[in-house]
């Protein structure tokens, strides 16, 4: 028994080093073989202009990509013997035909991708057998091929693939799926979309998806549709996600037609319909019409990105599905009207996006000629609003004092590259906001009292305006401006012409861990920030500093790179944590043996580097002396 045992295990042992050693010793010269701490071989045959296959592979090939060469045919004597194949791409080829036993063999694909090559949807080009043994694919790939007006998709064929879960192919003008799609039991997605070679559907019959009943995401985006029949839905049991974005504009009031005859609404939860086609007039208004078609549905995303959409009707907000939850309409022109104040009437949304959208009217009433500093304006969201993304809007509307009514759960506003100036408020409502960006809103009037309720705020962004030349900012700093920010722990104001920051400029910032003053115009830092025991990257570089005061325990990135430093006294003996120092482009011309000393103790703790690039620092016998003793340390110098 012994015997038997060892003999066995011999083998084994003997079968492992030959499959070992095959991946490095079996690999073709013009393919790329990596191995994984498995065994397992990856072979890559990519852009070689290969006219035909290799003649051999290694036995433990697991992936193996012939992908954007000249192949015509692929020999089943060839790669019949890797019994390990989980994933073969042989996409941009010269394929016109399949042999019946071209896949032989492939007993664990999981994944074949045919893409791109002259092959016919029909059964010259794919024989009925030709993929009888290939019980374990999950993934088929057919795109960029030939089909006909009137194409079952091969279901003969395909009905062999019983375990196929994803399917990528090209629509025809007329279509429907064959009665051997029935056997595919886990087919879930289906995937016409193609930027590079898109399909022409134009029309789906009311039977096109009837032995698919099981797809729960369909994606029709790029296919030239005109026309859905109402009830082509109709039998799907579990749509979740359906795409239709790069149509035409008829479309957006067809498919409500079509959404209303889904088997199953409650399981739809997912539209995608961006970037239509626009046939006539200058915009999209989206009705009620439209939105009432998802109402029995469970929709918790749309996304109506570049849809040229300049109104929502009247009560088209309040006839969504209460379950949604994201509404992307990034880049539509949208113009003022009542409906922004309907936003409240979903109770369960948390994102709302409508960056890049540009607006041709300024909102009425807070025109900056026209509102009242002393009237105190209101607005109501939804309760359940937690993100709000007005980025690139390029809207010119003053901040005056505001109250935001029920924002108890919104936890970032992102309105960057906009024209809001001045900064008024106070803003009342905002409290338990995280991440304000005002950055790029080139915005030079800030009160004191601007950010007075915003007592939650852990990063402000306000880089990129004129901050500085602000009165308030201009003759005392943001000694009160700040003052209520006690729970901030990342802000940035580079770029901001900021010329003066008094001594309690931040005094009331002790959790900071970020602070970037970068690109401004201070001469002097002279700022209290001891108390911030957090603080770990301080950013002053691009200044015009010639003087220094710091005392930062636990700094670990200080950049002073491009000011106008002669010497570098501070102490930073206490700085153990410090891990990079940036002295660039300054006009030192030495550092002092006490300096020196200092840059040792610390890089005896960790790692440190110093940049000193473009200075003229002299090269004394101290300074040799110094980088000499330092050569062992983990000290380096840029």
């Amino acid at each position: 028994m012994l015997h038997i045992f060892i003999i066995i295990f011999g083998y084994f042992l003997k079968l492992l080093t030959s499959v070992t050693a095959n991946c490095q010793t079996d690999c073709p010269a013009v393919c790329h073989c990596t191995e994984d701490k498995f065994q397992h071989c990856t072979v890559t045959c990519t852009d070689e202009n290969l006219t035909q296959i290799p003649s051999y592979f290694p036995e433990n090939t697991t992936s193996l990509d012939l992908s954007r060469n000249h192949i015509k045919r692929i020999p089943p004597d060839i790669i019949k013997h890797l019994n390990l194949l989980e994933v073969l791409k042989v996409d941009d080829n010269l394929l016109e035909y399949l042999l019946p036993n071209t896949f032989q063999g492939l007993w664990s694909l999981r994944e074949l991708s045919l893409e791109y090559n002259r092959l016919a949807i029909n059964y010259s080009s794919f024989p009925i057998n030709l993929f009888r043994n290939l019980t374990e694919v999950k993934i088929l790939k057919l795109r960029g091929n030939t089909v006909y007006r009137n194409t079952n998709f091969i279901d003969r064929t395909i009905s062999h693939l019983t375990a196929l879960e994803y399917l990528y192919i090209s629509g025809g003008q007329y279509f429907m799926f064959g009665a051997g799609y029935k056997n595919l039991t886990k087919l879930k997605y289906i995937n016409f979309a193609s930027k590079r070679n898109s399909s022409v559907i134009r029309y789906i019959t009311k039977h096109a998806f009837k032995n698919v009943p099981r797809i729960t995401h369909l994606n029709l985006d790029y296919c030239h549709l005109d026309v859905i029949n109402t009830e082509a839905f109709a039998q799907f049991e579990h749509l979740q996600l359906l795409r239709i974005s790069f149509n035409n504009q008829i479309l957006l009031y067809r498919i409500t037609l079509t959404l209303r005859y889904l088997k199953n609404p409650s399981e739809f939860q997912t539209l995608y319909f961006s970037n239509i086609k626009l046939n006539v007039g200058t915009g999209i208004v989206i009705t009620e019409h439209f939105t009432s078609s998802l109402q029995k549905t469970r929709l918790k995303k749309i996304v109506l990105n570049s849809d040229h959409i300049e109104l929502l009707s009247w009560n088209s907000i309040p006839s969504l599905p209460s379950t949604l939850e994201y509404a992307y309409l990034r880049n539509n022109r949208f113009t003022y009207g009542e409906y922004i104040f309907q936003i409240k009437a979903l109770p369960n949304i948390k994102l709302i996006d409508i960056s890049t959208t540009i607006s041709y009217r300024e909102l009425p009433f807070i025109r900056s000629k026209l509102f009242n500093r002393d009237i105190t304006y209101s607005f109501t969201i939804s309760k359940s609003l937690k993100t709000l993304l007005l980025q690139g809007c390029h809207y010119k509307i003053p901040i005056p004092p505001f109250h935001i009514k029920d924002a108890n759960a919104i936890r970032v506003i992102n309105a960057t590259n906009n024209i809001f100036c001045p900064w008024s408020g106070p803003v009342r409502g905002l409290e338990q906001l995280q991440i304000l960006d005002l950055s790029h809103n080139q915005c030079n009037n800030i009160s004191n009292e601007f950010f007075t309720f915003f007592t939650g705020l852990r990063l402000l962004n306000i880089e990129n305006n004129v901050i500085g030349i602000s009165g308030q900012v201009a003759e005392e700093g943001f000694s009160k401006a700040f003052l209520n920010l006690t729970s901030l722990e990342e802000l940035y104001l580079s770029n901001n012409h900021i010329q003066y920051l008094s001594n309690n400029s931040l005094l009331q910032l002790k959790n900071l861990r970020i602070l970037n003053l970068r690109n401004n115009l201070l001469e002097s830092f002279d700022v209290k920030i001891s108390h911030m025991l957090n603080l770990s990257y301080l950013d002053l570089s691009k200044n015009i500093l010639q003087e220094l005061l710091l005392q930062l325990k636990n700094l670990r990135i200080l950049n002073l790179r491009n000011n106008l430093l002669e010497s570098f006294d501070i102490k930073i003996s206490h700085m153990l944590n410090l891990s990079y120092l940036d002295l660039s482009k300054n006009i030192l011309q030495e550092l002092s043996e006490n300096t020196f000393n200092t840059l040792e103790k610390i890089s005896h703790h960790h790692k440190f580097t110093v940049n000193l690039q473009n200075n003229k620092l002299k090269c004394g016998c101290a300074q040799i002396r110094f980088l000499t003793r330092l050569h062992n340390y983990a000290l380096q110098f840029v």
